[in-house]
């Protein structure tokens, strides 16, 4: 008998260059078109809460491509594109609070062309 354990969800920012999982965020499956996945089809809610950790989710479903929208107040709304092969979803999301902004910092090995 072997067991193939796969590991929840997450939702996490990064607070001086370390990783902190948030809490208590709503994370909500949609369907690539945008309309919200029709969990209750498959015994499941669309809609979760992440736990103290920043985990906590995860959804079996059928194989395709579905947005995953992250909310929680005080941070920016964030939706990403997961393509399940495997039929659990369970993606690792990255949050920023609001006002923030990434940074993005040039690469001193790239030489300007003239």
């Amino acid at each position: 008998l072997t067991f193939d354990v796969v590991s929840s969800g997450t939702v996490y920012e990064v607070v001086d260059g370390q990783s902190f999982g948030v809490s208590d965020a709503t994370v909500t499956v949609l369907r690539a078109d945008g309309l919200v996945w029709d969990a209750e089809t498959y015994g499941q809610s669309s809609l979760m809460m992440t736990d103290a950790t920043g985990a906590g989710f995860a959804w079996y479903v059928p194989n395709a491509t579905y947005v995953v929208r992250v909310e929680k107040a005080g941070y920016q709304t964030s939706e990403t594109l997961v393509t399940v092969e495997g039929n659990i979803l369970a993606p690792t999301l990255f949050v920023l609070r609001n006002g923030e902004e990434i940074l993005v910092v040039p690469d001193d090995t790239e030489t300007p062309s003239d």
